[in-house]
C-alpha cells in the first residue's frame, strides 16, 4: 500500500531515483509515493536536527546523500527541478557554514551565536592596526578562523587567529560593512568606489561588478548563491537593490525611493528584507525583486532581522521598535527613547534586544522585559551598530558617548546586570559590531583610538596568563554574643579552576592561616567567637596554587556592649529595616 507524504517547499527536498514524484499544481508542496518503505523520518531527522536548516552546505548534502546510500537509494539530481524556485537549491556559492559568515551571524541578522562565552575572562589577546582610520565594520570568520574585515584604509583584511596578517587587498575605498562568507570560500565585499568585490580565498580577485553607486551595507549570499546588496544611488531620491549571480552577473535589480544604506534580511522562504532612507521597509520575491508589499515607519529604519516565525523586527529613528508580520501588517511597536539605527538582534528565547539612548530588551509581545542604564542620561548611546549574544545569553554591544569622544565594549547577563566593560577608543563615535568566534573570543573595532589616522581591531578571550581568584563570598551572622561560636561560610572559586586556599582573619588579631587546598567552587565552613563586645571586621581573601592573591572581602559584625542589649540591637536593626521599606 503506497504512503502519501507531504513535504513543505522550505526544506530542500532530496529525490531518491527509485520512487515516483507526482505532478501538482501548487508549487511549495511536493508529493512523494513511497513503495519502498524508505525511512523518510530518518531522513527529515538528519535534515533539520544535524544541521542548521538555515545553512545548506556541501557538508549537508553531502551527508543526506551518504545517509540515502545506506538506504541502498541513490541520490537524483533531476530532483531538483520540483524544489521551488523562492526557496533555492543546495548549491555550493551559497552562504558559507562557519563561526561567523555574514553581517550579524546569519541570513536573518538574528545576531544569535552557537558558541558560548561564559567562562571567557575577556582577556585582550591582541590588537591589529590598520594603516590610517581604522575599523568602522565588523568581521566575518570562515571554517578555519581566519577573520575578514574592511578597514577606512581602502583595504580588505585576512587576518589569521593569532593576529598575525594573512593578507590584504586593495578595494580603492572605504569599506564600510560586513563581508560575506560563501560555502566556496569566496569573499564578497562592497566599496565606496561603487564596486562588489569577489575576492579568492588566496586574496586574488575572483571579478568585481560596477553598480556606478556607493555600497554602504553588506551583502548577503542566498542558499542557491544569489549575491543581494543595496546601493546609495546617483541622486536623492533613488537607491537601488541588486541581485548577482555567483559569477558576477546581474540576476535583476530594481529602484527604491530612496539611498539604500542598510543589510539586507533573508527570510526562510527566500523572501528579501531592506530599508531604505525613504522610510519604508520593502519585502522583495528573489526571483526578479518584486515588490511583494512595502510598510512605512515614521523616520529611518536601521536594517531589519527576521524570528524564527516569520515576524520582521526593526528600530527607527521616530522613537519605536517594530514588529511587522510577514504579510506585511503591524504586529506591534513599542517605545525606544531617542530612537534606533540599530538591527535588532534576538535570542534563542524570543527576546528582541535594541539600543538606543540606554540598551534594552524586548519580550516577543512586545513588552520591555529589561533596560540597561549603565551611565548618565545623554552620556551614551547605542543605537548605531548590531549586536552578538553567545549561546548562554551573554549580550555584546558598543555605546559611543554622545559627546563624540570615544566608545566602550558592554557585555550584559540575560537579565540585565553587567558581565564586562571596556573602552575600545577614546575618541569619536564607534559604530563597529562585536561577534563571536568557535571558542568564544570576541572580536570588534574601532576607529579613531588616540587621533584621527588610527584604529585596533581587538581580540578578546582566554590567555594563557593565570588570573587571580575571585574574592570569596562570606555568608554569616553579622551580631552575636561573646563567647558564643558562630559559623561562617566562604565561597571561593577561581577563573582557571585551580585549587584555592583562603584565608580569615577575624578582626581580633587572630586568623585561620591558609587553608587549603580547596577546590574552585567549594564553600568552606570555619567556626569563630569574641571575648570583649566589640564591633569586629572579618576580612577574607583566597590564592590559587601559582600564589595569587584575591582582593579581600569584609563582613563587619557587632558584639552588643550589655548583654541584655542583643535583643535591643536586632530589635532596632528591625525597626530600622521596616522604616526604610
Amino acid at each position: 500500500m503506497k504512503k502519501t507524504i507531504y513535504i513543505i517547499g522550505v526544506i530542500s527536498i532530496l529525490i531518491i531515483s527509485s520512487i515516483s514524484v507526482a505532478n501538482t499544481t501548487q508549487s511549495n508542496i511536493i508529493y512523494v509515493d513511497d513503495d519502498e518503505g524508505a525511512d523518510y523520518t530518518r531522513i527529515q531527522d538528519v535534515m533539520f536536527n544535524r544541521f542548521d536548516k538555515n545553512s545548506y552546505t556541501q557538508e549537508y548534502k553531502e551527508y543526506i546523500i551518504q545517509e540515502i546510500n545506506k538506504n541502498n537509494h541513490s541520490y537524483d539530481t533531476d530532483a531538483q527541478q520540483y524544489i521551488p524556485t523562492n526557496v533555492g537549491v543546495l548549491d555550493d556559492n551559497g552562504p558559507m557554514d562557519s563561526p561567523w559568515s555574514s553581517f550579524s551571524y546569519n541570513n536573518q541578522n538574528t545576531g544569535q551565536s552557537p558558541y558560548n562565552t561564559r567562562d571567557n575572562p575577556m582577556d585582550l589577546l591582541w590588537t591589529f592596526e590598520a594603516d590610517y582610520l581604522g575599523f568602522d565594520s565588523s568581521p566575518v570568520i570562515d571554517q578555519d578562523g581566519i577573520l575578514y574585515i574592511g578597514a577606512r584604509d581602502h583595504y580588505l583584511y585576512a587576518i589569521n587567529p593569532d593576529g598575525s596578517l594573512h593578507w590584504r587587498y586593495n578595494i580603492n575605498d572605504w569599506a564600510s560593512d560586513s563581508a560575506a562568507l560563501a560555502e566556496d570560500g569566496t569573499i564578497y565585499v562592497g566599496s565606496m568606489d561603487d564596486y562588489l568585490y569577489a575576492i579568492n580565498p588566496d586574496g586574488t580577485l575572483k571579478w568585481r561588478f560596477d553598480g556606478g553607486e556607493s555600497i554602504f551595507g553588506s551583502p548577503k549570499i542566498g542558499l542557491d548563491g544569489t549575491i543581494y546588496f543595496g546601493m546609495v544611488g546617483s541622486s536623492p531620491g533613488i537607491g537601488h537593490v541588486y541581485a548577482l549571480n555567483p559569477d558576477g552577473t546581474e540576476k535583476w535589480h530594481i529602484e527604491v525611493g530612496d539611498y539604500v544604506y542598510n543589510i539586507p534580511a533573508l527570510a526562510e522562504d527566500g523572501t528579501i528584507y531592506v530599508t531604505s532612507n525613504d522610510r519604508y521597509l520593502y519585502a522583495l520575491h528573489p526571483d526578479d525583486g518584486s515588490v511583494l508589499w512595502k510598510f512605512r515607519t515614521g523616520d529611518g529604519m536601521g536594517s531589519p532581522s527576521v524570528g524564527s516565525d516569520g515576524t520582521i523586527y526593526g528600530a527607527s529613528w521616530d522613537n519605536h521598535l517594530y514588529a511587522i508580520n510577514p504579510d506585511g501588517t503591524l504586529k506591534w511597536k513599542t517605545v525606544i527613547d531617542f530612537g534606533s539605527y540599530s538591527t535588532p538582534t534576538i535570542g534563542n528565547d524570543g527576546t528582541i534586544y535594541i539600543g538606543g539612548k540606554y540598551f534594552y530588551a524586548v519580550n516577543a509581545d512586545g513588552n520591555i522585559k529589561w533596560t540597561y542604564q549603565g551611565w548618565e542620561s545623554n552620556e551614551y548611546q547605542c543605537s548605531s551598530s548590531a549586536y552578538a549574544i553567545s549561546a548562554d545569553g551573554i549580550i555584546y554591544f558598543v555605546a559611543t558617548k554622545m559627546s563624540g569622544h570615544g566608545g566602550d565594549l558592554f557585555a550584559l547577563n540575560n537579565d540585565g546586570t553587567l558581565h564586562f566593560r571596556e573602552t575600545i577608543a577614546p575618541i569619536d563615535d564607534q559604530f563597529a559590531s562585536p561577534v563571536i568566534g568557535e571558542d568564544g573570543t570576541v572580536y570588534i573595532g574601532s576607529e579613531f583610538f588616540e587621533s584621527s589616522t588610527d584604529g585596533y581591531f581587538y581580540a578578546f578571550g582566554t590567555s594563557n596568563e593565570n588570573h587571580p581568584p575571585d574574592k570569596p563570598v562570606i555568608d554569616g551572622s553579622t551580631s552575636g554574643e561573646t563567647g558564643v561560636e558562630y559559623q561562617y561560610i566562604f565561597s571561593v572559586s577561581d577563573l582557571d579552576n585551580d585549587d584555592v586556599y583562603l584565608l580569615v582573619e577575624w578582626g581580633d588579631n587572630s586568623d585561620t592561616g591558609w587553608i587549603g587546598p580547596n577546590s574552585s567552587g567549594d564553600d568552606i565552613t570555619v567556626s569563630h567567637s569574641w571575648d570583649n563586645r566589640r564591633k569586629y571586621s572579618i576580612s577574607a581573601k583566597t590564592m590559587d596554587e601559582h600564589d595569587l592573591e584575591s582582593e579581600w572581602s569584609t563582613l563587619q559584625v557587632t558584639m552588643p556592649k550589655y548583654k541584655f542589649s542583643l535583643f535591643l540591637y536586632e530589635l532596632f536593626q528591625s525597626f530600622k529595616l521596616d522604616i526604610h521599606n
